[in-house]
């Protein structure tokens, strides 16, 4: 009796353990499939970036009149290089999260 006590026991302690790890699991999950739909907008709030960037350095009129122009074209090939750097970053983010989410 004794012993049908003690294998119970174990056996209850191991069911509470499997219950806390499916729930740890499940939150991991959740966390990191909300994390993935965050990266994602982030991804195309870049995008839409990067075509606005785009855009403003295609109306930039070319001229020697003043030296700020060429400042100011150079910082906005700056900012989209920088644009391209986030979204490859981003893309990187997102595969290791979905990389954790399959392990």
């Amino acid at each position: 009796e004794r012993q049908k006590q003690v294998f119970q026991n174990e056996i209850s302690s191991l069911k509470t353990i499997i219950e806390s790890s499916e729930e740890r699991l499940m939150v991991k999950y959740r966390d990191l499939k909300e994390e993935i739909t965050q990266i994602s907008v982030l991804e195309d709030n870049a995008l839409a970036e990067t075509e606005l960037l785009q855009s403003l350095l295609n109306h930039q009129v070319n001229h020697d009149f003043c030296p700020s122009t060429k400042k100011k074209r150079d910082l906005i090939n700056q900012l989209i290089d920088i644009q391209k750097q986030e979204s490859e970053e981003l893309g990187e983010a997102k595969a290791e999260k979905y990389r954790n989410l399959e392990s």
